[in-house]
Order: structure tokens, then C-alpha cells, then sequence
């Protein structure tokens, strides 16, 4: 006799019960808190006292109201007046500081000054400068200038030229600089951006747990020192955070394909290690008390071992998490813990509010919580296995999770940065576990470190294969307007899609529409792409943080202006462009952003003339002529020069450095006429240079203008009013460090109504004259 069970009784038996399905949703009352606070630093940051005491009454009246009618929206209410008092407040105060006097007063007169400041991180090695250039951020504790001194405590970002690795510093320490003070381009609650040439003075020594981590970080290095650069640079990024040896190549190759967060210290290094401590633990058999303590003594030792900065305090605490989640044995707690972490970290610290790194670890460590496990266990229903399904879950989470941060920033999604990261995953567990134990072996015996090292290598090897190969891809990052707009309109099509995924016939759909997308664009896109446009007369080439611009001047011929810093990307554009002979090649100053690529420019092509700056200083720059343009005739400019290479008239605006100051400020200045549109070319000419271009009436006025110094704001007012430019082409790198350009800048070139491009977001940017007029066209 067979028993037969009704479907009903079935269906009774597995559904879940009304505290279940309570259970299973996440507490999302502090993540409005969260918000709220996170919002409210924006606010106190942006707008003054009086319109936020403004917005503060007006939700909490709201709030009072709602509770009075028993409406259910008076909690969300509450939470909210709470996240944005406690924001506002902490960056009001914070802010306060920076804007009093006399630090005000310092700033507008950019005053030389001389500065007392605790450092907050390591010194980190800036590209494309004539000479070493690093920048420190710390807190100061006193300024004296004109024989007075005064104690402040700012925060402050310097800028400081000279062998600053030589003297080794180390977060903690006390240090001397002397400079000029400058407002900050960056949006933050920096107060000054101090510029040092002169050396740096240090007054007092590390703590006694920074310097054996110092020793220890020290011991890596050197263990690695004996393998490829390119993997000697790598490991102890991606164990320890030092990207201090990282080659810039690798850098590229990370950054293109999304891998960047291998690249210092996070979430992810900090799971990676805590996890082979509670493995250990687990197998030991240890209860769950035990466990969670053993993680959080992990911790401690991974941020002393990586130095506790405000970055690495973030992803400890982001690591935190998880082990709560252990301890409570309740996984929806995570979320609650998250938020609770940022709200405290945010009244810490406000200024990480501003800082994209935090908002991608959060973003990155909440697309974990929600998806992540979710998607593995669909996996795993699949009949996919567990480590392929987290492979593949893991990355993709975040990815989608920090996806609109990233377009907002860059201006682009990446759509390789999940297939690389999931081939990724199988090497960065043995790389960051070996180079972790071959730091601690350094300080016992570098003979066994440097054998862990090179253990260690071979994983940082594939690393550095799936990057390279990643990066090689064409059309890996796909367009995507930046801003907070386009950013939160983003977020709005990623829930469209989850929502749409959750259906059989949704995904059904979305199935049929990449397809037909692929079919569809791919082909038409490589149609679109051919490059240089028809038409052309300019490009400002892609060269990173630095200049390169070339003019054509008939088949397979161009001038050049400025190389940019890297030869590669400079004989690359030029290639693209099909450019073989340059009868003239700019160099408007000398420093290592404009003359850095000059031997990308040598490259298979024959060069005529070179004009360079009549003061080219001895040093790298001199020897890049040396190397490279020892065949070319060379001469420097005088105002009034002008030169005629087939259709393009250059015209010398300036470029005598008599009584300027600095480098930036004796730049060549051409005006450029080609095909019946006028260019202005600036090099990276300051106030000073501005205001004596504009006081001269030197017939500045342009139909184009490449912005002086990557859209600095160190400008003179009226500058861009005067010139009355239809384009504006900024030529920046991403994540340059400078801030550049300046969001005052953009702003004032859109109000004078022209067309802003900027190659950190568009890539190569070419000026095409037709029937119909002027036309822009861009790699991206």
C-alpha cells in the first residue's frame, strides 16, 4: 500500500512561518542612520550653517508631526534627523577650523609658511613630476611665519619635491615643512595644500609599533627583491598594502581591468587573512567564542603589521563585521553592523565621507552581504560547485555593488573587471597568505622569507598574466555619464535588473536583449571606432596625468606639443593617428608630465625641429633630449615667433621665463590657426602668466582652449572669460592626486558656455572642421 501525501500538505509543511520570514529581512533602521549621516556630512560640507540648521528643523518638525498622527514614517523620520545632526554637526566643526583665522587669511595670500605635522599615512610617489614628488597628508599642530607662531590643528595635504624616501617616514611622525600655502582643489575637508621644495626636518620618531612594522614591511621588500619587478612590486601590495615598488605598468593593468583593490589594503586582504586564522581555529575544534576572539586579535595584529591608517582602520572595521556576523550566528545582523560601523567611522572621521576608497568598501562590503551568498547557494542549486559558484558570486556582488560609485567617478563601467576578478580569486588567497608569513619570517631568518617570497611569486605571476591580458582587451569599460545624477540613476537600473532577473521569464529576456545587443552594436561599434575621424585637425592624446597634443598638417605628418610622461601611450596616439614625420615638435616646460614621452615621439618617426624652453634645466629632462634629440635641430622661442607648417600657423604668446616663478609659469603659450579655428595652447601657465597675457592684450580670444595646467584652479580671474572658448579640452589623468581639474574651473568654462572634453574620461579627443563646422570626436 502506498502512502500518498497531498501537494497541500506539502506546500503547509515547507512554508515558512511568519517569525521566519521575519527573521530572514534585515534591520534596516540604523542603515537609515547611516544614510542620513553620510548625507549630512555632504551637507555640512557644501552649504553654510544657517541652510543646514534649516534642513535639521525642517525633517525634525516633519518628524514631530508624523509621530503626532501616528503615521509609520515618523521612525524613518526620527533616524533621519539623527544621521543628519550628527553629520552636519562633526563636519560643520571640522570645517569650522580650517576657515578661521588665520589659517583663512594664509591661504588668500598663499603665505609661505613654516608647518608642524603628524603624519597620517606613508608618503606616496607621484607620476609624471620633473624631479620626486610625494604627497603626505597629516595634521598640523603649529604655523609660524613672519617670526609668529600660532597652534592649529588642520588637516593638511603637502606636496614635497626631494628624496623623502631617503629619510624614511612613517605615519606618527612628527615633521617640519616649509612652503606655500594654497587652497585645496579636492573635496574634503582639507583645509590647505602646502607646496615644499625644501627638505623635510623630522622632530620626532614613530611609535615603537610603526617602526616594527616598518621593519617588518622592510623585511618583504627585501625578501621580494630578488624576482621580477613587475612581481617584486606586486606582492607586497597585494599582502601588506606597500605599493611603495609597484611599477606603473602593472598599475595601468590593475586599474583598466577593476583589479585595483588588490592593490592595497582592504576588506578583501583582511578576510583573507582572518579566514586562515578561523580555518585554523575551526579545524582545531575551538568553540565560537573562542573563534571570534582568535579573529579579532587577528585584526589588531594585520593593522599594526599594515600600519593604522584611516584606510586600514576602515577595512578592519569592515572585516569586524563578519565576525559579529560569526558570533550572533545570525547573518542578517550584518547589515545593522555595517551601518553602525560607518555612522561611528563618519563621527570619527567625517572626511571619509568624501573619500571614494571608503565608499567602495562599504558599497563593495554591502553587495557581499545581500548577494553574494544568496547567489552561490543558487549556484549550488544549479549543480554548479561550491568554489566555482563563489567565484563566481563574490566578485560579481561587488562589482555590481560599487558600479555606480566607479561610473560616477570615472565615467565609465568596466564589463571585464567581473571575469577578471573571478580568475583572480584562485591566486590572490596563496599570494596574500604567503606574503603575509614571509613578512613575519623576515624578522627571524630572510633566508626562509626570501624562499615564501618566492612561493609567493608564482600566484602574483597570474596576476599579473590575467590583468595584462585583461587590460589588452578593446572596449573593456563602457561609457557612462559621470556625475551623482547619472550615478543614482544607475543604481535605479541595477534594482530594475535584479528585479527583472528574479523572474524565469525576465531572464528569459535580458537573455535575448544582450544578445541582440552583441549582434547588434559589437559589429557597428567597431564601425564607429575607426579612428582618427575624417577631418581631423587636432587630438589631445590620452597620455595619463600630462599634455601631448598634435596638429595635423597633412598625410601621415603632425606637430607635436608636450609628450605627456609615458613614451609608450605617446608613440601609441601618434600611431593610431598614422603620424610618421613631425616637422616640429613643443616642448612648453620642462617638467617630466610634457617631456617625459619625447622618446615615444622618436620612435620609427623622423623628427625636424624641436622648440623647448629657453632655461631647460639640467637633470632628467635635459637627458631625455640627450638621448633622444640629439639629431634635431633645437632653438628656443621669443614673443612674436611664428611658424607655418602646412595649414597650421603657431604664433609665440609667451615663453620667456624672465622674473616668473617656476617652471609652469615661463611654459610656451601658442596660438594656434588651422583650417579657419583658432587653438590656444597653455602649457600649465599660472596666475602669474595669465594675468600678464591678459594685461598685455596679447589676442588670447580662441575658439579652442587646451586648459592651463590639467584645470588647476592657481588661475587668474577672467582668464577663461577672455579667451571665450566654444571647447575647453582638459588633459588629466584619473586619480591624478592633484584634484585637478578643479570643479571651480569646469564650472566657470560651462557658465561661459563652452563644450568641456577631458581625457581622463573620453580618452584620445579630436577637433574635426567640416562643411558643417566644428565637431568633437573621442576614443571612448
Amino acid at each position: 500500500m502506498t502512502l500518498t501525501v497531498p501537494p497541500a500538505s506539502v506546500s503547509a509543511a515547507e512554508k515558512p512561518t511568519p517569525a521566519a520570514r521575519h527573521a530572514s529581512i534585515p534591520d534596516l533602521r540604523l542603515a537609515l542612520v547611516a544614510i542620513a549621516t553620510w548625507c549630512g556630512c555632504f551637507l555640512g560640507l557644501l552649504l553654510p550653517l544657517v541652510a543646514n540648521v534649516a534642513i535639521v528643523c525642517g525633517v525634525g518638525v516633519a518628524a514631530v508631526w508624523s509621530h503626532r498622527s501616528n503615521r509609520p514614517s515618523s521612525l524613518v523620520l526620527v533616524a533621519l534627523c539623527l544621521g543628519l545632526v550628527g553629520g552636519i554637526w562633526t563636519t560643520t566643526v571640522q570645517k569650522s577650523v580650517g576657515e578661521a583665522e588665520p589659517v583663512r587669511s594664509l591661504i588668500d595670500e598663499r603665505a609661505d609658511v613654516s608647518v608642524t605635522l603628524s603624519l597620517a599615512d606613508d608618503p606616496k610617489r607621484l607620476r609624471g613630476t620633473v624631479s620626486p614628488t610625494w604627497l603626505m597628508r597629516g595634521t598640523t599642530s603649529a604655523l609660524r611665519w613672519d617670526g609668529r607662531d600660532v597652534s592649529v590643528s588642520v588637516d593638511l595635504v603637502v606636496f614635497a619635491s626631494g628624496n623623502v624616501e631617503s629619510i624614511r617616514l612613517l605615519p606618527g611622525q612628527d615633521i617640519v615643512v616649509k612652503g606655500r600655502l594654497a587652497a585645496s582643489n579636492r573635496l574634503g575637508l582639507e583645509a590647505a595644500v602646502l607646496s615644499t621644495h625644501d627638505r623635510v626636518v623630522v622632530v620626532s620618531g614613530p611609535s615603537w609599533w610603526q617602526t616594527a612594522a616598518g621593519e617588518l614591511r622592510s623585511g618583504l621588500r627585501e625578501a621580494s627583491s630578488g624576482l621580477p619587478p613587475a612581481v617584486a612590486g606586486l606582492l607586497p601590495g597585494l599582502a601588506i598594502g606597500d605599493t611603495s615598488e609597484l611599477t606603473f605598468e602593472v598599475d595601468d593593468d590593475f586599474r583598466d581591468t577593476g583589479m585595483t583593490h588588490l592593490l592595497a589594503v582592504s576588506g578583501s586582504n583582511l578576510a583573507i587573512v582572518v579566514g586562515a586564522v578561523l580555518l585554523l581555529t575551526r579545524a582545531a575544534r575551538a568553540p565560537v567564542w573562542l573563534t571570534v576572539v582568535v579573529g579579532m586579535v587577528a585584526i589588531l595584529g594585520f593593522v599594526i603589521l599594515v600600519r593604522p591608517s584611516p584606510s586600514v582602520l576602515r577595512a578592519a572595521a569592515m572585516g569586524v563585521i563578519g565576525l559579529l556576523a560569526l558570533g550572533t550566528g545570525r547573518p542578517t545582523a550584518a547589515i545593522p553592523a555595517l551601518s553602525a560601523t560607518v555612522v561611528v567611522l563618519l563621527w570619527w572621521e567625517p572626511g571619509l565621507a568624501f573619500d571614494l576608497g571608503f565608499g567602495l568598501s562599504v558599497s563593495a562590503t554591502l553587495g557581499l552581504v545581500v548577494f553574494a551568498s544568496r547567489w552561490t547557494e543558487a549556484g549550488r542549486r544549479r549543480g554548479v560547485p561550491r568554489l566555482v559558484a563563489a567565484a563566481i558570486a563574490v566578485p560579481a556582488a561587488a562589482q555590481l555593488a560599487v558600479s555606480p560609485l566607479l561610473a560616477a567617478a570615472d565615467g565609465g563601467i568596466n564589463i571585464i573587471a567581473v571575469p577578471a576578478n573571478a580568475l583572480a580569486a584562485v591566486a590572490v588567497p596563496p599570494a596574500a597568505i604567503l606574503g603575509v608569513v614571509a613578512t613575519v619570517a623576515s624578522a627571524v631568518s630572510m633566508e626562509v622569507a626570501t624562499v615564501i617570497a618566492w612561493l609567493a611569486s608564482w600566484p602574483v605571476r597570474w596576476l599579473i598574466v590575467v590583468a595584462e591580458t585583461g587590460a589588452a582587451i578593446p572596449g573593456g569599460v563602457v561609457s557612462w555619464p559621470a556625475g551623482p545624477g547619472w550615478s543614482l540613476f544607475l543604481v535605479v537600473v541595477v534594482l530594475a535588473l535584479l528585479l527583472v532577473l528574479r523572474k524565469r521569464r525576465g531572464r528569459r529576456l535580458l537573455v535575448l536583449v544582450v544578445v541582440a545587443l552583441c549582434l547588434l552594436v559589437i559589429p557597428t561599434r567597431s564601425w564607429w571606432s575607426a579612428w582618427p575621424p575624417p577631418g581631423w585637425v587636432m587630438v589631445v592624446c590620452d597620455v595619463g596625468q600630462g599634455d601631448a597634443v598634435v596638429l595635423s598638417v597633412g598625410q601621415g605628418e603632425a606637430i607635436v606639443v608636450d609628450t605627456g610622461p609615458d613614451p609608450e601611450l605617446m608613440d601609441g596616439c601618434l600611431d593610431r593617428l598614422g603620424v610618421r614625420r613631425v616637422p616640429l615638435l613643443v616642448i612648453t616646460h620642462a617638467h617630466m608630465d610634457h617631456v617625459g614621452g619625447l622618446s615615444g615621439v622618436y620612435s620609427g618617426r623622423e623628427v625636424g625641429g624641436i622648440l623647448v624652453p629657453g632655461d631647460l634645466p639640467a637633470g632628467e629632462a635635459e637627458d631625455r633630449f640627450a638621448e633622444a634629440a640629439s639629431a634635431s635641430r633645437r632653438w628656443g622661442p621669443s614673443v612674436g615667433d611664428g611658424f607655418t607648417v602646412g595649414e597650421v600657423t603657431l604664433s609665440v604668446l609667451s615663453g620667456s621665463s624672465a622674473g616668473l616663478d617656476g617652471p609652469n609659469n615661463a611654459s610656451i603659450v601658442l596660438r594656434a590657426e588651422t583650417h579657419g579655428v583658432s587653438v590656444l595652447l597653455t602649457g600649465d601657465i599660472e596666475e602669474e602668466t595669465q594675468q600678464r597675457l591678459l594685461a598685455d592684450g596679447s589676442g588670447i580670444a580662441a575658439d579652442v582652449l587646451k586648459v592651463p595646467h590639467h584645470g588647476s584652479a592657481n588661475g587668474a580671474p577672467g582668464f577663461i572669460e577672455a579667451v571665450g572658448a566654444s571647447l575647453a579640452v582638459i588633459s588629466v589623468g584619473e586619480d591624478n592626486g592633484y584634484g585637478h581639474p578643479h570643479r571651480s574651473i569646469v564650472d566657470r568654462l560651462k557658465r561661459g558656455g563652452a563644450r568641456v572634453e577631458r581625457t581622463d574620461r573620453s580618452g584620445d579627443i579630436a577637433l574635426v572642421v567640416g562643411k558643417e563646422g566644428m565637431s568633437v570626436a573621442t576614443t571612448s
